[in-house]
């Protein structure tokens, strides 16, 4: 999944994306939509809450930071933990979650040439300027080819399976189809305005 950056200046022209890439791309963003719920669970159980206390307490994180704040919990629980976390989110997982950001999140602005030489799709993203320099950030194209984002995007669903099993999380998730489920305050029908309340008659005097 590389990312094609250009060796000297860019060029833009303007193109479309197929419906192949618009397939490939749906299917990533739906892997890592399952893979953000395999971590949240996972983290869940790791900091010892219920799903509920968890959502709440998350919100809307962005996976990154839950796979950080996952990170400094395995460690607490040990060399096992922490090695399996390393193992699991190693730098092809960070590629393939920057590809899904990028296509997800860019906007998209054609293709991209430098020297003669198709660099494939180009989306803007903000991106560090220097490594190690988190805080240095400018906003920069990046582009993939369309055999880049087919590729990501495959690896991306088997993504799915092995963080399933080997974070152990299976149970968590089929154990939702056996949950009740109640109906949206929204689609109940609206409540009557309750009528104004009728005095009871006054006990006559003798």
């Amino acid at each position: 999944m590389p990312i094609n950056y250009p060796s000297g200046s860019m060029s833009l022209r303007k193109a479309k994306l197929d419906r192949g890439t618009y397939q490939r791309i749906g299917e990533l963003v739906r892997a890592f939509a399952e893979i953000e719920d395999i971590v949240s669970l996972y983290l869940y159980r790791l900091a010892g809450v219920s799903e509920s206390m968890g959502s709440v307490m998350l919100g809307r994180t962005p996976i990154s930071t839950r796979i950080s704040q996952l990170e400094y919990i395995a460690r607490l629980h040990g060399e096992d933990a922490a090695e399996l976390h390393a193992e699991l989110f190693d730098k092809r997982f960070t590629d393939t979650l920057k590809c899904r950001n990028v296509v997800a999140h860019g906007v998209f602005v054609g293709k991209g040439e430098c020297d003669g030489r198709d660099l494939g799709y180009a989306f803007t993203t903000s991106d560090t300027v220097e490594p190690n320099t988190p805080m240095l950030t400018a906003n920069t194209f990046i582009c993939y080819k369309y055999e880049s984002i087919a590729q990501t995007a495959s690896y991306a669903k088997k993504l799915v399976t092995q963080l399933t099993d080997a974070l152990g999380v299976l149970a968590l998730r089929e154990g939702r189809y056996e949950m009740p489920l109640y109906s949206h305050p929204k689609s109940r029908p609206p409540r009557k305005p309750n009528a104004k309340p009728k005095r009871p008659p006054q006990s006559s005097r003798p």
